[in-house]
């Protein structure tokens, strides 16, 4: 859509994120226009049509000055991405894949992970040195804590899932420091902090807590490496009014995590048994994060705006937290009914892809019309000043 695109020097962001599928365009055999890439010994082939279009999207964010986070998706073999060259599909399947939406990488064999680790440091040493736009953060795969999902490897234990994330993670992060030292990757997680008073639900097996203490243990066993956070804090039920989120609490024992009790993951970072090497606050960026205006009535889309001013005036006081990236720029067909965009649907006639009020929210965070433009929203939250959003956590 046309509206992003001018959304980056309108808004004045500074970051932004793409999804990059990396089996789409590699290939272990090829010729004609593909391009090339050796690693270990082997010769992997690119296709270059699709190699420039991720190309576009770097150099645009480059011209603009974007710090980019690159989301990388491994598709299933039955994924149409692999139409042209199917036996690669197969080749990065998981061998328990169970038929969620993507895949963990195949790291069991020398072929399968020599195949994933060629993606990644064709990546890598494509989009480091700004000839072709860069990426500065790897977010690897999507909400670790919905396995069968996001990165289905079937239905393992805890431990042993997390074993084979972190293999991924860590090959990842090998991979890309060679060619960039500041690079990091981000583990993305959702909202379910703990399962406290809650059960396992709307698939997400696991409890972001506990695989991040994971994360920790293994650090802690085979060395420690310099992996970060990437948290979707939408509020619950993707409401606009987080504030009233029943499951988050200011506790390091809440249910949820959102927009509301972000204090608590400032209070984690900063504990020194979640640093790495006890000492350096992990890079946490809040990677996707957004509110829904289902109907786009006038009460939704002020207590959206609401939403985005709460959440950046938040974030502004938390040290930990780096960045805030609102999911998504534009309402669409693919997340249902949700319309978590700063931009209304191409088919909303009144104003197609036209500006929501959280857009003007964004557009003076930070500026000199800030007060102007997010103080009328404190009616809304219920407050009289935006100290009082912020609060204390409790253990």
């Amino acid at each position: 859509q046309a509206a992003y695109r001018t959304d980056y020097a309108d808004l004045g962001i500074s970051c932004t994120v793409i999804n990059i599928q990396p089996t789409h365009f590699s290939k272990t055999s090829g010729g004609g226009s593909d391009l090339t890439h050796e690693f270990g010994g082997k010769t992997y082939y690119f296709d270059k049509a699709l190699v420039e279009g991720v190309d576009a999207d770097l150099e645009m964010a480059a011209q603009n000055n974007l710090v980019v986070a690159a989301i990388i998706l491994i598709p299933p073999a039955s994924s149409p991405f692999h139409a042209g060259h199917p036996e690669d599909g197969a080749l990065i399947q998981h061998p328990d894949f169970n038929g969620g939406s993507y895949t963990m990488p195949n790291l069991t064999t020398i072929e399968s992970a020599n195949y994933y680790a060629a993606a990644l440091d064709f990546l890598a040493s494509r989009y480091s040195d700004g000839t072709h736009g860069r990426i500065h953060r790897y977010v690897v795969h999507n909400e670790i804590d919905d396995p069968l999902n996001w990165n289905d490897c079937g239905t393992l234990p805890q431990n042993v899932y997390m074993d084979q994330f972190v293999k991924s993670a860590r090959m990842a992060h090998n991979i890309i420091r060679q060619y960039n030292s500041y690079a990091q990757i981000l583990v993305p997680v959702t909202q379910q902090w703990t399962f406290t008073t809650t059960t396992p639900s709307r698939g997400m097996l696991f409890a972001v807590r506990d695989l991040f203490g994971l994360m920790n243990s293994f650090s802690a066993a085979e060395g420690d490496f310099h992996w970060g956070v990437g948290y979707h804090s939408y509020p619950q039920n993707f409401q606009s009014r987080t504030w009233e989120d029943k499951l988050a609490t200011w506790s390091m024992n809440t249910d949820l995590l959102t927009f509301k009790n972000l204090e608590v993951l400032d209070r984690w970072a900063k504990m020194p048994e979640n640093m790495y090497k006890g000492t350096d606050v992990r890079n946490i960026w809040l990677t996707e994060n957004g509110s829904s205006t289902p109907t786009y009535s006038e009460t939704e889309l002020r207590e959206q705006a609401a939403c985005a001013a709460y959440a950046l005036k938040k974030v502004r006081n938390l040290s930990a937290i780096q960045t805030l990236i609102w999911h998504a720029s534009t309402d669409n067909d693919v997340e249902g009914n949700l319309n978590l965009g700063l931009h209304y649907r191409e088919n909303y006639t009144p104003d197609p892809w036209g500006r929501k009020p959280a857009w003007y929210v964004f557009r003076a965070f930070g500026t000199a019309d800030e007060n102007a433009v997010l103080d009328p929203y404190k009616s809304v939250v219920g407050i009289s000043d935006w100290s009082e959003i912020m609060h204390q956590v409790v253990d």
